[in-house]
């Protein structure tokens, strides 16, 4: 006991710690969860917000219009990795997207290169002192003698929008969707990962309002629907910031000189990491409890006379945000012991980045994937919570096991260390130093 309240105590006064505390509550704040709105039932005849729903009725003409206006313009955005990315295609490319938009619509290949070959606008050029060319544009003679360009011209057969052929299916539009995604890289709105959200947007019934406020009230007892929203939040913070904690732990022993004196000690390697891994968790997570106890606090207040649940905020604090606090942490262990530098910091934040940009098409939550920080980013969507309950609880068991594991892989390294088995970066230098000593033959 008395070494793990030392560890607590060498964690609790470190700067990154500090750190840690600030941000996590300066974030949060500034994210609204300090100006939270109440639940309120829904009246007939108003505005509740919009959803995202596979008609293909919606769909197709939204998407095969916007495929054709990126292509006149020759601008695409897509995030292929996770990162924005703005593509443009080169003269093949815009061939081979010519032909989908051909299948697309109906109209002739020739027609669609021909109206992104068109000029937009009307030039004008003065031709000797008497006559005037216009490219693009006509020319109309007004009452008082003077002149009016009117852009157009060619231009003006051009179509300015597009629709679905007639005859095109929704398998195929799916097909040759994926294809135009596939030439733009990957990513981009056509994808089977952002069509529907970006173009299957439809306004929210009241029915289904009603039903949403009615599922909040029965199945989140209304903080659980808080509670989600906190913990998507608090992800992002928890997802990046921990390393830094870990690693400034790691590397103290190292500065400080006294790493051989722990070495000598008879204390196991067990006792020694999972301590001080066990200190970092516990003192971390104390800004994520304190900060739920205000929320809780924030929500009764702000929904009087409603049965509300007192302690959702703090288990979905534990279920949803303690494995990714404690992946966090176990990889500034690990990868600070295994090379006794701050490397650690690189790989989560590459992986933080990657998972961020990766999980767009799940901000609003239901879509749970297999990412360190699962999103959902809207008070609401119950029953897309409960429906995909599954896929996020064994999200949180894998990373909670891993975190473990590699925690175990830290208590190896660290017992190889003692033993002078291996020495981290140590071990490296001294190869290149004895190279670089080696007489020249």
């Amino acid at each position: 006991m008395s070494l793990f309240l030392r560890e607590c105590k060498k964690v609790l006064l470190s700067i990154p710690y500090l750190i840690f505390v600030v941000v996590f509550i300066g974030f949060l704040m500034s994210q609204g969860l300090c100006r939270l709105t109440p639940i309120e039932e829904p009246s007939p005849g108003g505005s509740y917000g919009y959803k995202s729903a596979e008609i293909p009725e919606i769909i197709m003409p939204a998407a095969v219009d916007a495929l054709y206006q990126n292509y006149l313009a020759n601008e695409f955005t897509a995030y292929p990795i996770g990162f924005y990315k703005n593509v443009k295609l080169n003269a093949g490319e815009r061939e081979k997207m010519a032909e989908i938009l051909s299948e697309l619509t109906g109209l002739p290949v020739a027609e669609i290169e021909n109206s992104a070959g068109q000029p937009s606008g009307a030039t004008v050029q003065q031709d000797g002192e008497n006559s005037i060319q216009v490219e693009g544009g006509n020319i109309t003679e007004n009452p008082d003698g003077s002149f009016t360009v009117n852009p157009g011209g060619e231009t003006a057969n051009a179509p300015q929008t597009v629709s679905p052929a007639p005859d095109l299916s929704y398998d195929r539009f799916q097909e040759l969707m994926n294809e135009a995604d596939r030439l733009l890289g990957g990513g981009s709105d056509y994808g089977e990962t952002y069509r529907t959200d970006r173009f299957g947007r439809v306004p929210v019934t009241y029915e289904e309002a009603l039903a949403q406020y009615n599922d909040i009230l029965s199945l989140d007892r209304v903080s659980g629907s808080y509670a989600r929203y906190f913990c998507d939040y608090s992800g992002i913070i928890l997802g990046i910031i921990p390393v830094f904690i870990s690693v400034a732990m790691g590397l103290k022993d190292r500065r400080s000189g006294v790493r051989d004196l722990i070495y000598a000690r008879k204390t196991s390697s067990v006792k020694i990491v999972c301590t001080r891994y066990l200190a970092m968790v516990v003192c971390s997570f104390l800004p994520v409890l304190a900060f739920s106890g205000y929320l809780t606090g924030e929500i009764f207040s702000l929904n009087p006379g409603l049965s509300i649940d007192g302690t959702a905020v703090f288990r979905y604090a534990l279920g949803w945000l303690l494995p990714t606090l404690m992946t966090s942490l176990a990889v500034g262990m690990l990868f600070t012991e295994l090379t006794d530098t701050p490397v650690a910091i690189l790989v989560q934040v590459g992986w933080f980045f990657l998972n961020m940009f990766g999980s767009l098409a799940q901000m609003n939550g239901g879509g749970y994937s297999m990412d360190l920080i699962p999103r959902h980013n809207t008070i609401g969507n119950t029953r897309g919570y409960y429906d995909h309950f599954a896929s996020l609880l064994c999200n949180r068991v894998f990373y909670a096991v891993l975190a473990i594991l590699l925690v175990l892989v830290t208590v190896f390294l660290y017992e190889q260390k003692r033993r002078g088995k291996y020495h981290g970066i140590d071990a490296v230098r001294k190869i290149f130093r004895r190279r670089g000593q080696q007489p020249a033959a």
